[in-house]
């Protein structure tokens, strides 16, 4: 009865509380280390705890006028933060994550440098991936192509190498089979120009990253193509209940000549997802009305909102915004579903690449060198404290505090 209470009360502490707790009683380091606890705190400690939002920002250096510095930093925001005033920071902490000398990075304490210009086909040279249970992932192009996975709670790091990589085709999350987190990685096979002008496409193919063996193996792509087209992900979004979701397109595998590579008439948006159920790629439509190509451009991302899926966007046409958009995924079976319509509105902000969707119909933006969070039902705006962000390097992920190891699951 006491050890049950005693789980009970160990199961809702801070992750670095019981970091420190594992040095008291070798009981408790061995509860704290054993796989049912962790994800007992998994659960039960985020029910009341803030909501940890990754935030990457780029400045310029301080110190060197030819170099730009990247920050991680973890926005913890309370529940009832919405319910804050303007300009009220309420009860936000921020903490900045230090990289070890191990991941590879030229590090000055929190900030990541890297040298000014930067060529132009890697305009940034870190990217936030994706999470999975307390564990952030990030892709570094940086003299060679790394996944960095770490738990900033617990202090954990991991390098990954051996990535192939094209924009964000790399995904992170858990494979409830195995019971262990994985990396799955689609890769270009390439492409051969015939008759000095048509352009054949080669199918892609793909490998998994297991964190508990630390290997690759490939894996089914099948349906990753048609008989006249390939399926192609471009923006990893985020993983949920055994499936990882991308944003993607479907393209035709024979263009007329590689000019005609980007034209909307050989090229379809889709959402691409991997399903660890089955091992097996499949493809879904964007809800009817969502997107017109032919408005401008848009944006758009794929989010986990009060445990559902929800598509968010829309086109922006100079300063005079369009409606912003929520659909909601509805009666997924697995291979197809329908969509239905939660939110749309017309912002009184100007909204530049939203970073990530909260609960209550809210979104953080980059507004003038500050994260801000905007709340649509209220049309608030609530200042956070993080400043001198660059409008074109902002990326926001929410995340979960956690006590798992970036080791894996032992076999």
């Amino acid at each position: 009865m006491v050890e049950e209470v005693v789980v009970q009360i160990l199961s809702r502490l801070p992750p670095k509380s019981l970091m420190r707790f594992k040095c008291v009683r070798k009981s408790w380091c061995a509860l704290v280390n054993n796989p049912g606890f962790i994800s007992q705190h998994l659960h039960l400690y985020n029910k009341f705890a803030s909501t940890p939002i990754l935030i990457k920002r780029t400045v310029i250096s301080r110190t060197e006028s030819t170099s730009e510095e990247v920050v991680f930093s973890l926005l913890n925001l309370h529940n009832d933060d919405y319910n804050c005033h303007l300009e009220a920071n309420c009860h936000s902490i921020v903490e900045d994550i230090n990289f070890p000398a191990s991941m590879g990075l030229k590090t000055r304490g929190q900030f990541i440098e890297f040298p000014m210009p930067r060529p132009r086909s890697f305009d940034e040279a870190v990217y936030v991936i994706g999470h999975c249970d307390g564990i952030i992932c990030l892709l570094v192009l940086y003299i060679s192509t790394s996944v960095i996975l770490c738990n900033p709670a617990i202090k954990e790091f991991r390098l990954v190498k051996d990535v192939d990589v094209i924009s964000f085709h790399v995904g992170f999350g858990y494979d409830p089979k195995s019971k262990d987190y994985i990396l799955v990685n689609v890769m270009s096979t390439g492409e051969k120009v015939y008759d000095n002008e048509r352009l054949v496409i080669h199918p892609p193919r793909a490998k998994l990253y297991t964190l508990g063996t630390g290997s690759w193996r490939e894996i089914n792509t099948n349906y990753l193509e048609t008989e006249t087209t390939n399926f192609w992900p471009s923006l990893f979004q985020f993983y949920f209940k055994g499936i990882f979701y991308w944003l993607g397109n479907e393209q035709r595998k024979e263009l007329v000549s590689e000019f005609d590579r980007d034209d909307e008439d050989n090229n379809r948006l889709v959402i691409l997802f991997y399903d660890t159920g089955d091992e097996l790629f499949h493809s879904l439509l964007l809800p009817d009305g969502f997107y017109d190509p032919n408005e401008g451009l848009y944006t758009m991302r794929l989010a986990l909102l009060n445990e559902s899926i929800a598509l968010y966007g829309f086109h922006c046409i100079g300063n005079c915004p369009e409606p912003f958009e929520i659909w909601i995924m509805v009666d997924f079976d697995g291979t197809d579903c329908s969509w239905t319509k939660q939110l749309a509105v017309v912002p009184t902000v100007e909204l530049y690449m939203p970073g990530a969707v909260w609960k209550n119909n809210a979104i953080l933006i980059n507004r003038e060198g500050r994260v801000v969070s905007y709340n649509f039902d209220e049309e608030k705006l609530r200042y956070n404290p993080i400043h001198g962000v660059l409008r074109a390097d902002f990326q926001a992920a929410v995340c979960v505090h956690s006590i798992v190891s970036v080791k894996g699951q032992p076999t």
